[in-house]
C-alpha cells in the first residue's frame, strides 16, 4: 500500500515507559496547556542525526518529515535545530 510508504512513526507512551520524570513533565504540561487549547498543526523540532550517506537523504524519517512539512504547512510544522542552540 502506498500509503503505507509515507507513514512516520515516533515514539508512543508505551515507549516511554520507566522515564517517570519524563511522564510527569508530559502529564504537568498536559494540565498547563490542554488540549482543546491547542493549534491543530503537527510540531517537531529537532537535529539531523543518523543520516551518514547524504545521497539517501530524503530516505531517513527527519528529513522526511521537515520536507513534508515545506508541502503541506497548514497541518505540519517540522524543522531541524542547530546544534549550537540550547
Amino acid at each position: 500500500d502506498k500509503m503505507l510508504d509515507q507513514l512516520i512513526l515516533f515514539p508512543d507512551w508505551q515507549a516511554i515507559r520507566g522515564y517517570d520524570s519524563i511522564q510527569e513533565q508530559m502529564l504537568k504540561g498536559s494540565e498547563k496547556y490542554p488540549w482543546k487549547d491547542k493549534e491543530n498543526i503537527f510540531f517537531w523540532r529537532g537535529k539531523v542525526t543518523g543520516v551518514l550517506n547524504k545521497r539517501q537523504w530524503l530516505n531517513f524519517a527527519r528529513p522526511k518529515l521537515v520536507a513534508l512539512s515545506l508541502h503541506y504547512p497548514n497541518i505540519l510544522d517540522a524543522r531541524f535545530v542547530d546544534d549550537n542552540q540550547s
